[in-house]
């Protein structure tokens, strides 16, 4: 069953509207910056300080043996 969108219809808030990035909203060049700022931190005056980038980095809660999730992202062993 296909559904239209009604243009009248009041827009629903950015919680309820399905999206596959979740609460995710920036652009690619966006996105692509802060991990850049992630990844290459240590050093950058503008970058994150160590010890928030190894917490973000860290596996917080573990879903199986090859995928835990971080602070904020999913993240899996080096191969």
């Amino acid at each position: 069953m296909s559904r239209k969108l009604d243009p009248q219809s009041p827009a629903l808030p950015n919680f309820l509207t399905p999206n596959a990035a979740g609460s995710l909203l920036t652009t690619a060049p966006e996105f692509a910056q802060f991990v850049l700022r992630i990844l290459l931190s240590q050093g950058d005056p503008a970058g994150l300080k160590e010890a928030t980038r190894r917490e973000m980095l860290t596996p917080q809660v573990k879903l199986n043996s090859r995928l835990s999730w971080g602070l904020g992202w999913a993240l899996e062993p080096p191969m």
